[in-house]
């Protein structure tokens, strides 16, 4: 068979890639001709129909004229038309996936539209440094495309189950486009990168407050311990008190009743005297059963703030013109030592200094435990009085600069509201995270 076409691609002494018109066509020579794309040629060889396109064997050919001009690929619009122009010149753009290994030579594994094939070099040209393309960049191919799969007939069509392109040299492949800095390696390692860092900062955390629940454990029995041991000491005094200076004032002023009653008509001034004495001795004795009481805080190992603060209410009230009422809302829990200790005796003093200067018909006593703060408010309807001349006076109204040394204690804030003939009012508030309120 004889034919007459434009050359493709030659390899000397093997075959030679020869356009026919619009066909392409292989031929397999052993004739060691050097030719170049664009070579016009006349071919003589056998017709061979294999499972793949067909080819000429054991052919020779003759140069008719040198290349003119270099012979353009055909653009492929659909990878899918690459089974169909087995063995022609084509073009088309395609994304690098890697370097792979191929019996023809050196190889890279492409993909385009879905569809997986390589690109192959002879093994003659070495390893060029177009396979050392990044994986994910896009490039342009010009080359040969060769069925390298089965055909397999369905009564009508044949088609190809794979394909490849050879190049003829390096300069087939134009980079299009480098690959994106995200790669499905960069992100492996960055989000590997960031599960590592995750897992330290947990680690580091949970050392942290583990360190740090340790430090506040031992700072509170710590605190606990010292508390003990002050209260204990102040329960001793307490003791002390009572067992000596109250049973003493106790006794003055029975043996003072005794000696009034046994005065006949007639001693008017000793009896005077006498009274005043023995009344002298029992406000000694009030007081100094206030102090043994202030000094001991059972009231607050039998009840909590609340409870003990209405109780006080109760027993100041009970017995007199005046009535007591107590409210409490939120969530009713305890607090630390100090601060209920703090706000028992504000409350305390406040009640006491109602009864004994105001003289109210009533006293109400409010307490609001909520997420972020305590507040306590003692509220009368009494004489009242007047807050400004009250602090220029600090010696006589000793009382309330005790409350707000307690406040203070307590990081909290205290406000007197009174004026002459309207009664009085005191609020104190505690934040939450300021006096640390915790669980009963």
């Amino acid at each position: 068979m004889l034919i007459e076409g434009e050359v493709i691609h030659s390899e000397a002494g093997s075959r030679i890639f020869v356009r026919d018109g619009s066909q392409c066509i292989q031929v397999n020579t052993s004739q060691d001709v050097r030719l170049g794309p664009g070579d016009r040629i006349r071919v003589l060889g056998f017709p061979y129909k294999s499972e793949h396109s067909p080819s000429l064997d054991d052919a020779i050919c003759k140069i008719t004229a040198r290349a003119v001009k270099l012979p353009e690929p055909l653009d492929l619009s659909r990878i899918a038309d690459a089974y169909s122009h087995d063995p022609e010149l084509v073009r088309l753009t395609a994304t690098v996936i890697g370097r792979v290994l191929h019996r023809d030579g050196w190889a890279i594994s492409v993909t385009s539209e879905g569809v997986q094939f390589p690109l192959v070099l002879p093994a003659s040209s070495g390893a060029p440094s177009a396979l050392s393309l990044k994986p994910g960049a896009r490039i342009e191919v010009s080359g040969i495309c060769l069925d390298s799969g089965y055909w397999m007939p369905d009564g009508v069509t044949v088609f190809s189950s794979s394909f490849r392109i050879l190049l003829r040299s390096p300069a087939d492949i134009r980079v299009i486009a480098e690959p994106p800095w995200w790669t499905p390696g960069r992100l492996n390692i960055l989000l590997g990168s960031l599960v590592a860092a995750s897992l330290g900062a947990i680690a580091l955390v949970t050392l942290v407050s583990r360190v740090r629940l340790r430090r506040q454990v031992a700072d509170r029995r710590q605190a606990e311990g010292e508390f003990a041991a002050i209260l204990s000491e102040r329960n001793r005094m307490a003791r002390e008190i009572h067992d000596t200076v109250a049973q003493d004032l106790s006794a003055i002023a029975a043996q003072l009743e005794v000696a009034r009653s046994k005065l006949g008509p007639g001693n008017d001034g000793a009896l005077l005297h006498i009274t005043m004495a023995r009344e002298a001795a029992c406000s000694s004795l009030q007081e100094a059963r206030r102090s043994i009481w202030n000094m001991r805080s059972q009231v607050l190992e039998d009840w909590d703030l609340a409870e003990a603060l209405i109780r006080l209410l109760e027993q100041a009230t009970r017995g007199t013109a005046t009535r007591g009422v107590g409210r409490v809302s939120g969530d009713m829990r305890r607090l630390p030592s100090a601060q209920e200790n703090n706000l028992l005796r504000i409350g305390q003093e406040a009640i006491h200094n109602a009864m004994l200067h105001g003289h109210p018909g009533m006293i109400e006593l409010t307490m609001d435990f909520s997420d972020i703060r305590v507040r306590l408010c003692i509220k009368d309807d009494g004489c009242g009085f007047d807050p400004v001349a009250a602090d220029k006076e600090p010696s006589i109204h000793f009382g309330l600069a005790g409350m707000r040394e307690r406040i203070q204690q307590c990081g909290g804030i205290l406000n007197i509201s009174s004026k002459p003939g309207i009664g009085t009012e005191i609020s104190c508030e505690i934040a939450v995270e300021t006096c640390g309120l915790m669980s009963s």
